[in-house]
């Protein structure tokens, strides 16, 4: 991230969607963390799996269509 990031792309909203992608990202690995740990028992749940899961779905669907999307804008310039 950090060499797109330096080199600032000239396509318009670019670097905002790749920060989003990218914070969506990180939100996602930090969800599987509380649910690996919630399953495992390590902490105690504070929401329902199930919530959790769907939650996970949706912001990874949404991380999946921005990160084709910023595929074909580099690989097609």
């Amino acid at each position: 991230m950090l060499g797109y990031v330096e080199n600032v792309s000239p396509i318009p909203f670019f670097y905002p969607e790749f920060l989003v992608h990218h914070t969506l990202g990180l939100f996602l690995i930090a969800l599987f963390v509380y649910v690996n740990s919630e399953v495992g028992r390590v902490i105690r749940p504070f929401a329902k799996r199930k919530n959790v899961m769907w939650l996970a779905l949706e912001v990874w669907l949404i991380a999946l269509v921005l990160g084709v999307h910023i595929h074909l804008i580099i690989y097609a310039h």
